[in-house]
Formats: structure tokens, C-alpha cells, sequence
């Protein structure tokens, strides 16, 4: 029984870490450390799973594990430093050794704080001393993140194939580590999301190695998509894929199963073509800008998505009437995120009219909306018209870029009458809506309407 209940506690806490309803959940945690030995032994291999994750530094801790010859060394920066007591002292937990996520960029901030102020060969003895808390025969990652060519000889580390054989996720910012990229190649086959700054022949030989890719982000892609390229994307069965910049994709492209799709910019004559090589399954769509307009992706969307849930896009006012056919069309959407734009000679988008159109032909699933004004602003009288054609419908989630007082004064109004359930100032650069939390290498992405 006593082992029922600690299994059932992880359990617990796992499922906590990812709820984004709570505030600070990793302040939520630290306070269960308190209730007793077995909660603590439990939460704290959670919280040290990403000890880079908190804005609190977590650099003295790591820098405890090390050996006294090291911390001898260090006498100097420990001594001037705050919580010297807690570097000098033994931890109670190896907390090192529960680390999932191995994260160069603040391994570099770590270094550089530690050992800027000692010779060189004192230096490397140090940086191998911290690699070795990390890489070791016992150590077992999940997530890598790359974001310096520095470390291009950890895979010469004893343990080191042992730690990254099984990594999901991983993270490359870097140049000029062919090498490391070969290698990771030939011991990591599990990676399931890959997100990576540039497109090259290293990296496709990377992406084509593994067994179990469905989500891929890509911060720069080649101006046309080569055949093994198209072949290496259409081999796996991606699941989601974000690109923050594209030009010219290819037509003969298939992502059959693909359900969420994001993008920074595009064109949207390539919108169409990727819409049109999924096949129905499509939950998702966020488009923060567009390259060069026309009506057919709206269209598009309505004819190839009928499970779509999630929509961002900029809209001009030529694209009401099609947008209203979407609405009548996807009846599985719950969040519509209108971004106002203007292209060309079409006129500002009408928000009167678009308003109108939304209280009257919005699905019943759809209650969450996201309104961002570039150049006006909808007349009072129409915005409280979309709110009195809201009422006895599921209570609204609202989001806009509204500072006006009597607009702010009419929206705290239907809050209290309960048609709206919240009102807050929204973030247009938000790429993920955040009513999906974060991407879990277990489960996917997991919605929490």
C-alpha cells in the first residue's frame, strides 16, 4: 500500500507540473516539499527534471555536487558570492543526477560566472568536472538544447552515448558541429520533436534517422525544397509542424496526418498547398503574417479542415464573406483569433460588419475569442450588439488590445452579467494559444478547454 501511494503521488505531481491553470506551479511544488519525507523524495526528482526552467538560478546547488579539489578552486568566487553556506555544504540529494534536460546555454552561463576569474587550466578542470555531473554512466537526457559550437566533443565523454540514446526533444541553434550531429545521428533514434535554426544536409541526415518524429519547428528553410527534403518531411508522420519563415513549397509535399500547423509568414499561395496535402485531421492553424493575399486559403481551410478547433490569421475586409462560411463550416471551433491587417487596395477590415457576422453564424463550440485592432476600433454601439447576441450562449473568454475606458467599462459589464467570462489585454506575438499547455514527449500537445 505504501508503494500504491507514493506511485500515486508521482502520478499526481507529474500531472501538476503541466497545469498552466495554476499561476506558478513550481512554487506550488516547493510548498508540497514541506508536508513531509515522502512528498519531498517524490517532487524533487519533478523539479529537477529542468533546473533551468526557474527563474531562480539553481547554479549554486549544481555547483555543490563538485568535488572539494574543485570547490578549492572556486574558494574565491564562493567566498564573494551569495549563499556561499549552500555551495560549501553536502546536498542532501545527488539533484544532478534527476536532470532530464541538458541545456548548453545556461551550462555557458554557469562556466562563465564560475570560472572568468581563474588560469585557464583551471578552467578546463572545472568545465570537466561540472560535464562529468552531468554525463555519466547514470544520466539518461530527454531533451537537448544546442546553442554553441563549445561542445562539439561531448560525445567523447565516458557515458555519453548511454545519456543521449534516448533523447524526445531536441533543440539546435548552432553552426559547425558536424561531428556532434553525425554522431547524435547514429546513437539517437527517438527524437519526437526537433526544433532547429537551419536547414542543411547534417540536419536532414539527423531528422531522416529517427523512428518516431511528429513535430518539427524550422527557423529557416530553403527557398525551395529539394526532393530529399520533401522525402525526409513526408517520411515521418508529422503531427505538427512550424515553420517561421518559407518560400516555394513544394505541391508534391504530404503531411497526411498533420494537425497543427504554424507559421510566423507565409505566402498564402503556400498556406494552400500545405492545407491541401493533409488529409481532415487538422486542429490547428496560427498565422501571424502574411506574404501577398487571396481568398483561396480561407476557403481552403473550410474545405480540407473540418476538425479545425484552433484559428489564427490576419483578415482584411474582403475576406468577411468567406470567413463566414468557415464559421458555418468548421463547427468544431473553439478559438478565433482575428489579427486586423491591410494588403494592397482592399479596404480596412470592417469590424462592424465582422462582428455581426460572428454573433450570428458562430458555431456553438466557439467561445473564445482573440481581437487585434491595428487601425480602428468598432463602434461601441456594435461591440455591445456582438455582446447582446452573445447572451445565453457558453460565457465568452475575450481577449483584445482595447485600452479605451468606455469599451473597458461595457466589457466589465457583461462580465458581471456572466455572457463574458473574462476580459484580459492580449499578446499578438503569441504563437501557441495558450489554452494548450506545453508540449509533452509523452502525451503530445494536450488541449484543457
Amino acid at each position: 500500500m505504501f508503494n500504491l501511494n507514493i506511485d500515486i503521488l508521482i502520478l499526481i505531481f507529474e500531472e501538476l507540473q503541466y497545469n498552466k491553470s495554476i499561476r506558478n506551479v513550481r512554487n506550488t511544488l516547493y510548498s508540497c516539499l514541506l508536508v513531509n519525507k515522502t512528498w519531498c523524495s517524490v517532487i524533487i526528482p519533478i523539479l529537477w527534471k529542468n533546473p533551468w526552467s526557474s527563474k531562480k538560478s539553481n547554479n549554486n546547488v549544481i555547483i555543490s555536487h563538485l568535488s572539494n579539489e574543485a570547490k578549492k578552486i572556486l574558494r574565491n568566487q564562493i567566498k564573494n558570492g551569495k549563499n556561499a553556506s549552500i555551495i560549501l555544504q553536502r546536498p542532501l540529494y545527488n539533484y544532478v543526477s534527476f536532470c532530464k534536460y541538458l541545456d548548453f546555454y545556461h551550462l555557458d552561463e554557469l562556466l562563465f560566472r564560475y570560472t572568468r576569474k581563474i588560469e585557464r587550466s583551471k578552467q578546463c578542470f572545472i568545465a570537466d568536472e561540472i560535464w562529468k555531473l552531468f554525463i555519466n554512466k547514470n544520466s539518461k537526457f530527454t531533451h537537448l538544447k544546442i546553442t554553441s559550437c563549445n561542445y562539439d566533443q561531448i560525445f567523447l565523454i565516458p557515458g555519453a552515448e548511454h545519456c543521449f540514446s534516448e533523447l524526445k526533444v531536441l533543440e539546435y541553434y548552432s553552426r559547425d558541429n558536424q561531428k556532434l550531429l553525425e554522431w547524435l545521428a547514429k546513437i539517437s533514434k527517438s527524437i519526437k520533436k526537433f526544433e532547429v535554426y537551419e536547414w542543411n544536409s547534417e540536419i536532414k541526415n539527423l531528422i531522416e534517422a529517427q523512428n518516431n518524429l511528429n513535430s518539427i519547428v524550422l527557423h529557416k528553410l530553403d527557398d525551395k525544397l529539394d526532393s530529399y527534403s520533401l522525402k525526409i518531411l513526408t517520411k515521418h508522420n508529422l503531427i505538427s509542424l512550424h515553420i517561421k519563415s518559407c518560400f516555394n513549397l513544394n505541391k508534391h509535399l504530404s503531411l497526411p496526418n498533420l494537425k497543427f500547423l504554424t507559421f510566423e509568414s507565409i505566402s498564402t499561395e503556400n498556406l494552400v498547398i500545405i492545407i491541401e496535402c493533409t488529409k481532415g485531421y487538422l486542429t490547428e492553424i496560427s498565422i501571424n503574417e502574411f506574404i501577398g493575399k487571396n481568398n483561396r486559403y480561407i476557403k481552403s481551410i473550410y474545405q480540407n479542415c473540418p476538425n479545425l478547433r484552433y484559428l489564427k490569421l490576419p483578415l482584411i475586409d474582403d475576406e468577411v464573406s468567406e470567413l463566414e462560411i468557415l464559421l458555418t463550416k468548421c463547427k468544431c471551433l473553439v478559438e478565433l483569433f482575428i489579427i486586423e491587417t491591410y494588403y494592397g487596395q482592399n479596404r480596412l477590415l470592417g469590424w462592424d460588419e465582422l462582428l455581426e457576422i460572428l454573433a450570428k453564424s458562430s458555431p456553438t463550440s466557439l467561445f473564445k475569442f482573440k481581437f487585434y485592432f491595428k487601425y480602428v476600433v468598432s463602434r461601441l454601439e456594435t461591440f455591445k450588439l456582438f455582446l447582446d447576441n452573445w447572451k445565453g450562449r457558453h460565457p465568452m473568454l475575450l481577449q483584445t488590445n482595447i485600452y479605451d475606458e468606455d469599451f473597458l467599462t461595457l466589457i466589465k459589464k457583461y462580465i458581471d452579467e456572466g455572457i463574458v467570462k473574462s476580459h484580459n489585454n492580449i499578446r499578438v506575438g503569441l504563437v501557441y494559444f495558450e489554452w494548450i499547455q506545453e508540449y509533452n514527449y509523452n502525451n503530445g500537445y494536450i488541449y484543457t478547454i
